[in-house]
């Protein structure tokens, strides 16, 4: 899962993320400069329907979008034509 986000400090860049009803992960130490597409982390996900949670961990930290996608690399790394091509739903 990746998302699009906008850390303006050290102290400013991370979150918490969850998908249904596992355990809170980290994604911290994000380490933007302006608005890039971020990694929060990866879980295999079975076909049907799926909760995802986000929330601040620091509060600077923006968020735009949220990717998930089969794409090792993220929607960063695709030219737009492509995102959907490559299995990312923004």
């Amino acid at each position: 899962m990746f998302a699009l986000a906008n850390g303006p400090t050290p102290q400013d860049d991370s979150a918490w993320w969850k998908l249904d009803d596992e355990d809170f992960a980290q994604a911290n130490g994000m380490g933007t400069v302006g608005w890039q597409w971020v990694k929060l982390g990866r879980r295999d996900l079975t076909a049907g329907e799926h909760t995802i949670t986000i929330t601040y961990r620091e509060d600077g930290l923006m968020l735009d979008k949220v990717a998930v996608s089969s794409f090792a690399y993220g929607p960063e790394e695709l030219p737009a034509e492509d995102v959907a091509a490559a299995g990312c739903n923004v």
